[in-house]
């Protein structure tokens, strides 16, 4: 039996601590889980595609659109009267997050409809929604007021605020 060379077993342990420090990693692509028919050679038989039942039409994007003057009440979940920003001390306006992207502007109206002042958009935050600040605590606008979103795609929606110093939420 032949008595391997010192050299070549210090090499081999060296090779093999490098190994073993690197992660014993290989290069070998994961293709998912292996069947017992694989592994046994047996090769599976292609799968075939499933027979369209419906036609599926393209994906049309939402478009919110509003009605005239005023427009309708908007939708709720996530509409916020905030009187007093934590920031300024300042009324902001924070709109529902389908609106994102949908609305060019928001102001403050009369119950008539009349604007009162334009909102200066602040951007996205908040879960997604556009946010508007004004110039004046939210008692500053009174009571029965509106806050007026005019959309990209036409027209407004609006939200009714009963009392411009109370906190108001859709």
């Amino acid at each position: 039996m032949a008595v391997a060379n010192p050299f070549v077993r210090l090499s081999l342990a060296v090779m093999a601590a490098v190994w073993l420090a690197a992660g014993c990693e290989t290069k070998i692509e994961d293709e998912g889980p292996v069947t017992l028919a694989e592994l046994q050679g047996i090769q599976p038989e292609p799968e075939q595609p499933a027979a369209e039942t419906e036609t599926t039409e393209p994906e049309t994007p939402t478009v919110i659109a509003g009605g005239a003057g005023i427009g309708p009440q908007g939708e709720g979940g996530g509409f916020i009267w905030k009187p007093i920003g934590e920031h300024t001390g300042k009324l902001v306006v924070i709109l529902p997050p389908q609106y994102t992207g949908h609305a060019s502007s928001a102001y403050i109206a009369s119950a008539s409809g009349s604007p009162i002042e334009g909102g200066a958009y602040t951007g996205v935050a908040n879960g997604g929604r556009m946010h508007f600040r004004f110039s004046k605590p939210g008692s500053g606008y009174g009571r029965n007021i509106l806050v007026v979103a005019n959309l990209k795609a036409g027209g407004a929606v609006h939200w009714p605020i009963p009392n411009g110093a109370a906190r108001t939420t859709y």
